[in-house]
């Protein structure tokens, strides 16, 4: 069995480990390890988060290596090299599942049209689509591509291709 725990999600494992032990989230380390087929001996929560990170930064580059995902990253990047609009991307089922999976959007998929409107969105109109939205990450990937300010272009820059790319990796 393995797992990870991120920095941003260590909060919540340590208000998941309370409802577990009962405690009030700090649970016995040698306690857990030996649930997980640990030795009992003292585990050293520093190490052990580092080595968490170590094994998840190794699981999203096996994951990257997988042929579906390659070739999903693939098309994404072919697809937006010959878009002219955002339109053109949301129309490629595979280009919209990348770019919405990667901006934690992944459930949003099916809705193109919901997609593209809430995209479209302005980041400071108060009463657009992505801000009345009950998902904040709509309003937040809004917010980070201003698409409709920026159009395209902004989604063609090798360093947000990049942090697509790898967060839909992940």
């Amino acid at each position: 069995m393995s797992f990870s725990i991120s920095a941003a999600n260590s909060s919540v494992a340590l208000s998941l480990l309370s409802g577990i032990t009962g405690s009030s989230g700090s649970a016995d380390l040698v306690s857990i390890a030996n649930g997980l087929g640990g030795t009992g001996s003292t585990v050293d929560p520093v190490s052990a988060f580092n080595q968490a990170e170590a094994t998840q930064t190794k699981a999203v580059a096996l994951q990257a290596k997988q042929p579906t995902t390659k070739a999903e990253i693939s098309k994404f990047l072919a697809v937006v090299a010959k878009a002219k609009t955002l339109q053109d991307v949301m129309k490629d089922p595979v280009a919209r599942k990348v770019l919405l999976s990667a901006n934690g959007l992944g459930s949003q998929v099916d809705y193109p049209a919901l997609a593209t409107k809430a995209l479209l969105s302005k980041p400071t109109d108060k009463k657009s689509l992505a801000a009345t939205l009950s998902n904040t990450a709509w309003h937040s990937m809004v917010t980070t591509f201003d698409f409709a300010d920026k159009g395209l272009s902004v989604l063609k820059t090798p360093k947000v291709l990049a942090s697509i790319t790898s967060g839909y990796a992940q």
